[in-house]
C-alpha cells in the first residue's frame, strides 16, 4: 500500500486539527498530523501563489539548516535527502571590507545547508500540496477569533461574507511572529498568558538581491567544491575551482553600520543575498537606480565586485524596505483547556546570531506532533506535556542567541548597564539598543569564550602549538555553539555548560586578584626591608 492509500484509510477518524499558518512549521505540523490519521485544516491569509514563495523574493536572506531543522523536515518529506545534500552548507566565511579573508568557520562536516527563505518555504508548502486532497487548505482567510473552551475557530475568507466555522480538537497557532491566535489567547486570557518583549530592532532595515552572476572576484571568496577545512590558511584542492561553494559570506561594507551578506544558488548559478543597515548609519536613501549606483559604489564597492554595481542598484531600488522582527516570547505556549498550542515565531522569535529561528520552530511542530501522538486520547495532557518540555528550552535559547549577539558589544557601557539593572517598563530599551535580559547573558558568553581562550593561550606558551592541540582536550573540553545548532547539547545543558564556565572565569579572576593582591604586599614589604 502506497503512503498516500494508507493515508485515506487512516484520515477522518473523529479528531479534528486546525493549523493557523502555511509557513514552514504549520505545514510540517499539518503532515505530521495526517500521518497519525487527523482531519487536518490549514488555514493561510496569503493566496496560494504568496505561500509557495513565487513572489518573495525581495523578502528572503540564506538560512543555515542545521540537523534540528533538517532532521524535523525528513519525518513528513522523507526524499528531501537530495535537497539538502545539494545544498550542503561548506563553510561561513568572514571577509574585511576589501574582500579578503579573515577567518572560516567549517560547517560542512556537521551536515548543514544552506537555504534560502522562500527555498525551505516552498519545499514544504509543496510538499503538503501532494496531499491537498486529503488536507483542507483554505488559502486567502483570516483567524478572526475562537471560543477556546468550546473549541470553535472563527475565519473570514476573502470575497465572502460569511465566516467560516470550525470545531476542532486542537488548534495550533503557527501564524508568525504577529500571531492572531496568540492575541486572542491574550485578549482572552491576560492573567495567563502576556508578550514578553526581549529586543527591539526598529532601526534595524535590509533589503534583499538575487541573480548576482559569477564574477573572478566572488569566486576568490570561497573557490566550493572544497569538501574539507583549510590547512595553514589554504584550501584543500578538492572540486571544481570554478564553481563557487555554498557558503555564507559576510562582509562589512566601507560605512559603520552598514553589511552585506552573500551566499550562491546552485539551483540558477548566480548569488543572492541581503543588504543590512542601520537607518541611521544609511542616512537618507537614494529614490533613482542613478543614486542607488552612487550608494553602491560609495558603501559597498569593495566588497561586492564592480560587474554587481549596476544590477545590485537596480535591485535595491525597486526591494521593499524589510525589518527584523522584534525578539520576544509568550510567556506560555498552552493555557490549560483551551486545546491550543503556540509553535514557532507565534510563541518565540530569535535573532539570527545562532540560526536557529527556522531549525525550532520546526523542532516545535514534531514536537507536538510526537506529544499528541503519546496520548491520543488525551489532547490536553498532551500539550501540557509538551509545554512543560519545551518551554524552558525556548527560554534558554533565546538567552543563549542574546547572549551570543550582545557578547561582541561592550558589557558595561554606562548605557547597557543602566538599562540591564533599571526595571525594564521603566525606560525603551530601543533608547539604548539594550535588552531587558540584564547584563549576564552576556557575560556568560564573555566568561565561555575568555575562559577557553585563557586556557588555549596559557597551554599554548607553556607547552607550544603541538603539544597544545594533543594537551588542551585533557585539561578543558568545552562544547561550542556549533553542538548546539546540530543539536548534540540541547538548549538548557549549554545555559548551564555557560553558567559553570562564568563561575569558572570569575573564581580564576578572583584568585588572580588575590595572588597579585598578595604579591604586590609582599614585594613592597621586602622593598621597605
Amino acid at each position: 500500500m502506497s503512503l498516500k492509500s494508507e493515508l485515506e484509510s487512516n484520515v477522518g477518524q473523529g479528531r479534528v486539527a486546525v493549523v493557523v499558518g502555511a509557513g514552514p512549521s504549520g505545514c510540517l505540523a499539518a503532515m505530521l498530523l495526517l500521518r497519525q490519521g487527523w482531519t487536518v485544516h490549514v488555514i493561510e491569509m496569503r493566496d496560494k501563489d504568496a505561500s509557495i514563495g513565487s513572489v518573495s523574493k525581495q523578502r528572503s536572506w540564506p538560512i543555515g539548516m542545521f540537523p534540528r531543522g533538517i532532521n524535523a523536515v525528513l519525518k513528513a518529506v522523507p526524499d528531501a535527502t537530495d535537497f539538502f545534500e545539494s545544498r550542503t552548507y561548506h563553510s561561513m566565511v568572514f571577509h574585511k571590507n576589501d574582500g579578503t579573508v579573515t577567518f572560516k568557520i567549517d560547517r560542512w562536516q556537521f551536515g548543514a545547508s544552506l537555504v534560502h527563505r522562500t527555498e525551505a518555504a516552498a519545499l514544504l508548502t509543496k510538499a503538503m500540496l501532494k496531499y491537498e486532497d486529503l488536507i483542507s487548505i483554505h488559502y486567502s482567510t483570516c483567524f478572526t477569533g475562537a471560543d477556546f473552551y468550546e473549541k470553535v475557530a472563527r475565519f473570514q475568507v476573502q470575497g465572502s461574507d460569511e465566516p467560516l466555522v470550525l470545531n476542532y480538537d486542537v488548534l495550533i497557532g503557527a501564524d508568525g511572529a504577529m500571531s492572531g491566535v496568540r492575541s486572542a489567547l491574550i485578549d482572552c486570557f491576560p492573567t495567563s498568558i502576556h508578550l514578553k518583549l526581549l529586543l527591539r530592532t526598529d532601526n534595524r532595515v535590509y533589503r534583499a538581491f538575487y541573480g548576482m552572476p559569477k564574477d573572478p572576484q566572488a569566486l576568490t571568496w570561497e573557490p566550493a567544491g572544497r569538501q574539507g577545512p583549510a590547512t595553514d590558511g589554504h584550501w584543500p584542492a578538492a572540486g571544481n575551482p570554478a564553481e563557487p561553494g555554498i557558503c555564507f559570506l559576510p562582509m562589512p561594507g566601507k560605512k559603520p553600520g552598514i553589511n552585506v551578506a552573500v551566499s550562491y544558488d546552485v539551483e540558477s548559478g548566480t548569488y543572492g543575498g541581503f543588504v543590512p543597515m542601520v537607518e541611521a548609519a544609511a542616512g537618507q536613501l537614494p529614490e533613482t537606480v542613478e543614486g542607488w549606483t552612487t550608494w553602491v559604489e560609495e558603501n559597498l564597492h569593495p566588497p561586492v565586485p564592480q560587474s554587481w554595481v549596476k544590477p545590485l542598484a537596480a535591485q535595491l531600488d525597486t526591494s521593499p524596505v524589510n525589518r527584523f522582527p522584534w525578539v520576544q516570547r509568550a510567556s506560555t505556549m498552552y493555557i490549560p483547556g483551551t486545546s491550543t498550542v503556540l509553535i514557532g515565531d507565534a510563541a518565540h522569535t530569535v535573532t539570527p546570531a545562532l540560526g536557529q529561528g527556522l531549525n525550532s520552530a520546526l523542532e516545535d511542530a514534531v514536537l507536538v506532533a510526537d506529544s499528541l501522538a503519546s496520548e491520543p486520547g488525551n489532547v490536553e495532557a498532551a500539550l501540557h506535556c509538551f509545554n512543560k518540555a519545551r518551554f524552558p528550552q525556548i527560554k534558554a535559547l533565546q538567552e543563549l542567541e542574546l547572549g551570543f549577539r550582545a557578547s561582541a558589544e561592550p558589557l558595561f557601557s554606562f548605557a547597557r548597564l543602566f538599562a540591564s539593572i533599571w526595571p525594564s517598563k521603566a525606560i525603551d530599551t530601543n533608547i539604548f539598543g539594550a535588552t531587558d535580559v540584564g547584563v549576564w547573558p552576556r557575560l556568560r558568553v564573555k566568561a565561555y569564550t575568555h575562559t577557553k581562550y585563557a586556557i588555549s593561550s596559557v597551554l599554548y606558551a607553556v607547552l607550544g602549538k603541538k603539544r597544545t592541540e594533543a594537551m588542551l582536550p585533557l585539561f578543558f573540553h568545552g562544547p561550542s555553539m556549533i553542538e548546539v545548532q546540530v543539536g548534540a547539547i540541547d538548549y538548557i545543558n549549554m545555559i548551564r555548560i555557560l553558567d559553570a564556565m562564568g563561575v569558572l572565569a570569575s573564581s580564576g579572576a578572583t584568585l588572580g586578584a588575590v595572588g597579585l593582591f598578595v604579591l604586590g604586599r609582599s614585594l613592597v614589604a621586602a622593598a621597605r626591608k
